[in-house]
């Protein structure tokens, strides 16, 4: 089991990152390496603390938000991370329908 201190911190720390993971799993489930550190590298900071993207696999491995297949090369979001990361986007997604409906609803009114 996964420590949820950690879980958290990853989450917020490469959030850019998961987030594309979670939703390209709508369409595959499970990612080779060389995907999952090229999305790495696309969110990676120019800035000096941002660890290289080996560094953050590893992180994100070791804090079991991603697992690697066994028997095979090939990396997965947790199934636990994915279903909570799929559940706040699509809250942020019906929030964001629901601001939209209401400015709607004001400009027929004006």
């Amino acid at each position: 089991m996964a420590n949820p201190k950690s879980l958290i911190f990853q989450l917020h720390k490469h959030w850019d990152v998961i987030e594309s993971l979670v939703r390209a799993s709508r369409e595959w489930p499970a990612f080779d390496e060389e995907t999952v550190l090229r999305l790495i590298a696309k969110f990676r900071r120019a800035s000096d603390n941002d660890p290289e993207p080996g560094e953050t696999l590893r992180s994100l491995c070791n804090s079991d938000v991603l697992q690697w297949l066994e028997r095979t090369n090939t990396l997965q979001i947790n199934p636990l991370v994915q279903t909570f990361v799929q559940g706040l986007l699509r809250e942020h997604e019906l929030g964001l329908s629901a601001v939209l409906k209401a400015r709607i609803e004001e400009i027929k009114n004006a």
